[in-house]
């Protein structure tokens, strides 16, 4: 197997995903008609800086960017986590439920209501399920390389 091409590959997959549903509004998968152009742009580095890092370094196979990559890809997880995951087990703050609902409450969701938390929705748990396994594939794509 190439590791450097499935790691490339991989993220160039996540990569394309986020830009595209941060900027094309694909109603109910995501909501981005009232997203402004800044916070598009905003929440697309924010959730794709970490891909372009991980694909510069297995293309100029450079090990700190390497790791630099993945350790972004690992903090973003932990972002995510935060922001969809810890409100939807343990609640959410007023300011956060009002935030969700503006952003969120005209998408798609497929998980189980728990009381009034907000529900991650299912535009950002297969951004998530992508980001896991495309850092999984680059920590293997590390060590073989």
């Amino acid at each position: 197997m190439n590791w450097k091409t499935i790691v490339i590959g991989s993220s160039i997959a996540a990569y394309l995903y986020m830009i595209i549903t941060e900027w094309v509004n694909l109603s109910p998968w995501n909501d981005v008609s009232t997203s402004t152009p800044s916070q598009k742009l905003s929440g697309t580095l924010i959730n794709t800086v970490p891909f372009g890092l991980v694909i510069a370094g297995f293309l100029l196979d450079l090990f700190w960017l390497k790791l630099l990559g993945i350790g972004t890809l690992l903090a973003l997880l932990g972002v995510h986590f935060a922001w969809w995951w810890v409100p939807y087990f343990w609640g959410a703050s007023q300011t956060h439920m009002e935030a969700y609902t503006r952003l969120f409450s005209n998408t798609y969701k497929f998980l189980p209501a728990r009381g009034g938390n907000p529900i991650p929705n299912a535009h950002y748990v297969t951004y998530e399920v992508l980001t896991l396994i495309n850092g999984i594939i680059a920590i293997i794509g590390l060590a073989k390389t």
